[in-house]
């Protein structure tokens, strides 16, 4: 028994470049090995999914918490095995082994894991695929009640201090499904850098090596730089993370593929990517922004390491979606400040405002898929960007109080009601609004695609809304200038807003050029 235990450790010496605790797989007979294709998990009274202590070929959902069954056994932890790299990550690299042995997951990758690190709020584990570049991530958190797999993700890049990962959500799209997926930027140097216009991926060159046919397709920008943005700096330092993300929703409107392998004739560029496998490559150059005198920036050309994934030959349809993937329901609702404000706060979120109380922001989770976001407005009129990031998402909510209608986000205290889904649409439609102020950046600059997104699915829900309700129940209807100006004065009172008797101009105003007289003022956002 001494022998076979050390004979374990020393393979995973071989395999891991560290030693970590040996793990035994739960026992079971020969039909549980086997599992039932298609096993669902059972859910705890939370609604949680619970994975059972036996071997299934359930294979988890990206980005949904699941709970292992007798966690007693990672309570009375052996400290006598060193881990990873503390007593709290081995415990957590356990569990996301157990995770990936009881699941379909175990068919797609290596044991023991590739890499495994503490992050914010849990622990992150890498897995390498089997016959596929990149690794499968799975997080654990940090109070080791839950688990989750948070999709693929390419080996890190690294060039003069910067590190380049390829995140993708899952291994498989679907084939009338937009490729997503976001490329993170991270600081492994001991010195601060800037990266200049490093978000703006058209200015990437993106190869799809289709891996049957031997050949990769370059994306092209259709638009040839005429819709880029005002760049953007963004500084890194201490080992922090940038995560960018990528949309190919709406591909057919802005790019195209190009084939770039051996032809024998003439290959047509192609407006979407056919079903198959790929394996993605992408070269990021970045060059020294204008004030080189006073900023670091890193300059270069960095590529990012293979990462394959797969275009499924059948499109998705409402009949095989998992129940655990229906469509989103988005509450809406206006956060007012005390202090005298003319800037008025939307939140948006998937889940009524009074669940969100103690919640905090998951740091492996992306834009879309976040539980809640904000965007500022000009008296809800229309939306003020002054970063390029006119949506983030909420980082904490401390308390909710539904008898004051009150909401802390942060530190922040807010008065909060509802916002109807008619006046979001009429928000996210005519972003501009019909108040003509000063600004610093288009209205929905860096996020264009996430916001026509997000339209879409809040047109959506309102059009299911409105078939169900009754004919006799009227619409909400939107809210007059006089309202909104009597809501904000409640709450401290308002400065540089204007405000009419008459009703809005039928069509919204060209935005104003910097200096014109008739403009009004609009100031930047505080910041606590």
């Amino acid at each position: 028994m001494k022998m076979t235990l050390i004979a374990v450790i020393l393979m995973f010496v071989l395999l891991g470049g560290c030693t970590r605790p040996a793990i035994s797989p739960p026992s079971q007979s020969s039909s549980e090995a086997v599992g039932i294709n298609g096993d669902q998990p059972r859910s705890t009274n939370d609604g949680l999914p619970v994975i059972e202590a036996r071997q299934t070929d359930f294979m988890p959902i990206p980005n949904t918490f699941y709970t292992l069954e007798s966690p007693d056994i990672y309570k009375n932890y052996d400290d006598s095995h060193p881990g990873p790299a503390s007593k709290e990550l081995s415990r957590g690299w356990t569990m996301a082994i157990e995770f990936v042995y009881r699941t379909a997951l175990r068919q797609q990758v290596e044991l023991p894991d590739a890499d495994s690190e503490t992050v914010r709020d849990g622990f992150m584990i890498c897995f390498k695929r089997k016959g596929s570049e990149g690794y499968i991530r799975v997080f654990v958190t940090d109070d080791y009640k839950k688990v989750k797999l948070l999709g693929i993700t390419s080996i890190p890049a690294t060039k003069d201090g910067l590190q380049v990962t390829v995140l993708l959500p899952t291994a498989s799209f679907a084939a009338d499904e937009p490729v997503k997926f976001h490329v993170q930027f991270k600081n492994v140097s001991k010195k601060p850098f800037t990266l200049y216009d490093a978000d703006y991926f058209w200015g990437w060159t993106m190869r799809f090596e289709d891996v049957k046919a031997g050949g990769p397709w370059r994306l092209e920008d259709r638009a040839k730089d005429q819709l880029r943005p005002v760049p953007v700096s963004k500084t890194l330092s201490g080992s922090n993370a940038w995560d960018v993300p990528v949309d190919h929703s709406g591909l057919k409107d802005r790019g195209f593929f190009v084939w770039e392998g051996e032809q024998s004739s003439e290959i047509p560029d192609i407006d979407h990517l056919k079903p198959g496998k790929y394996r993605l490559t992408i070269v990021i150059a970045l060059k020294a922004g204008e004030i080189e005198d006073l900023v670091t920036y890193w300059t270069g050309t960095i590529t990012s390491n293979p990462i394959d994934f797969e275009i499924a030959e059948k499109p998705t349809s409402a009949a095989s979606r998992p129940a655990t993937q229906a469509r989103t329901v988005f509450r809406a609702y206006w956060l007012t400040s005390s202090e005298p404000d003319e800037y008025v706060v939307l939140l948006i979120s998937k889940e009524p405002i009074q669940r969100l109380s103690g919640t905090k922001l998951d740091p492996t989770t992306a834009l879309p898929d976040a539980i809640s976001i904000v965007a500022t407005t000009y008296a809800k009129d229309s939306i003020w960007n002054v970063d390029q990031r006119p949506f983030k998402m909420v980082d904490s909510v401390k308390s909710v109080d539904p008898d004051k209608k009150e909401i802390v986000l942060s530190d922040k205290r807010y008065g909060y009601a509802p916002a109807s889904l008619r006046d979001v649409i009429a928000l996210l439609e005519k972003p501009d609004g019909t108040i003509p102020i000063h600004r610093i950046h288009r209205p929905l600059a860096g996020a264009e695609v996430f916001a026509n997104e997000l339209l879409g699915k809040l047109k959506d829900q309102l059009k299911d809304e409105e078939s169900t309700v009754p004919a006799t129940q009227a619409a909400t209807q939107p809210e007059t200038q006089e309202q909104v100006v009597a809501e904000i004065i409640k709450w401290g009172g308002i400065r540089c807003f204007h405000h009419s008797s008459s009703p809005p101009p039928p069509e919204t105003p060209a935005p104003l050029p910097w200096g014109e007289s008739n403009a009004k003022p609009a100031r930047e956002v505080r910041r606590k």
